[in-house]
């Protein structure tokens, strides 16, 4: 059983300072039972804005609703839930907090930058004025609660975009979306593989392989049952690049050998 004292050492032990933009992902299953179950979400954030001072940092998380993808449902930019899991909801459910409008990936911010990052975004999941790249601006660090870092990072799927991979395009979908009580269409768009070739993943192990040899210092320790993680987005970013220049085809676990280019 672990404690809220625990939970600060441990983010004082990956590096967390006054100050720290922080991009959160967790599946706090994996940490073991909490002292107050009921408050673990609550406490987490306390000790997080606690220690990086939310006048001079910030907390994101993703607040992805994939599951609304090809369906015609509504995304409410108030009410549509993550499905990151408990803490990425908990922090949806702040008054403060401020989410982007991308009905399939979304991500919300409470802090310095949340305003920055999660308005007037673009309507791409990736790239130019995403939030995704304006955290990078505002040299964000990656936290990974519960899960290895090879297990939770999506910023791969960035630079896969900006590196052009073969395997993927972008996707157009009219989407629905409720802001300010208002529906209305538009087009959001996603960069996602080719359904119709043979790929398959290695779920990042050889690209934090790489990652690790070439400099990026990943911090963790341990917390209930589990453990925690935290890095430098951008250093993960330019070892990203590094990494897919040496080899196009490297996030997956072989070549595809099917490749399916659009007319």
């Amino acid at each position: 059983m672990y404690s809220k004292k625990n939970i600060y050492d441990s983010l004082k032990k990956i590096g967390l300072k006054s100050g720290d933009n922080v991009l959160v992902k967790s599946d706090l299953r994996f940490l073991g039972q909490y002292k107050n179950q009921n408050k673990l979400c609550e406490d987490l954030f306390k000790t997080i804005s606690q220690i990086i001072n939310l006048k001079k940092g910030t907390i994101f998380v993703s607040t992805s609703s994939t599951y609304l993808c090809n369906t015609g449902k509504i995304f409410d930019i108030k009410k549509t839930k993550s499905e990151r899991g408990a803490f990425s909801n908990y922090i949806l459910g702040l008054k403060k907090s401020i989410r982007s409008i991308h009905p399939y990936l979304s991500y919300a911010g409470i802090g310095k930058y949340a305003k920055k990052v999660c308005t007037k975004n673009s309507k791409h999941g990736y790239g130019p004025n995403s939030p995704k790249e304006r955290m990078l601006k505002v040299n964000t660090k990656y936290i990974s609660i519960g899960l290895k870092p090879n297990q939770s990072s999506t910023f791969i799927h960035y630079v896969e975009m900006i590196m052009g991979v073969p395997y993927r395009y972008t996707k157009e979908f009219k989407s629905k979306i409720k802001i300010n009580n208002k529906i209305k269409k538009e087009n959001f768009y996603m960069y996602v593989y080719y359904l119709n070739t043979d790929l398959k993943r290695d779920k990042n192990k050889k690209l934090f392989k790489f990652c690790k040899k070439n400099g990026l210092k990943i911090n963790e320790t341990d917390l209930g049952d589990g453990k925690i993680y935290s890095y430098d987005c951008n250093e993960f970013v330019s070892n990203s690049i590094s990494f897919l220049t040496k080899n196009i085809y490297g996030w997956c676990l072989k070549e595809p050998t099917i490749k399916h280019y659009r007319k």
